[in-house]
């Protein structure tokens, strides 16, 4: 299973990276309502724009907790150097990018 990472969604003042919803419907920054894709669609899920990751590679990155609009507990993948050095992510124009 994959999670797909939106690229152009992400700026660097951002704390969280911005993840696809299930069926290609639309963008959240919580791991709880990230879509989760059996494939990925190469020139589409993976992209310059997006980036398909694997169950490994999401538990190699760091991630935060906060509260949603509800009051409930959620989960994200933290938008830091560290993550984006694991991920082979660098910043240009103010938005994640492939190295």
């Amino acid at each position: 299973m994959y999670l797909i990472l939106s690229l152009k969604n992400t700026k660097k003042s951002e704390e969280q990276i911005t993840l696809w919803r299930q069926n290609n419907a639309g963008y959240t920054l919580y791991l709880e309502s990230a879509g989760q894709y059996e494939n990925f669609e190469p020139g589409y899920h993976d992209s310059e724009s997006a980036m398909p990751i694997n169950q490994d590679l999401l538990n190699k990155l760091d991630k935060g907790q906060t509260l949603n609009d509800f009051g409930e507990p959620v989960s994200f993948i933290v938008n830091s150097k560290k993550n984006r050095d694991t991920l082979n992510l660098h910043i240009v124009k103010g938005y994640l990018c492939r190295k």
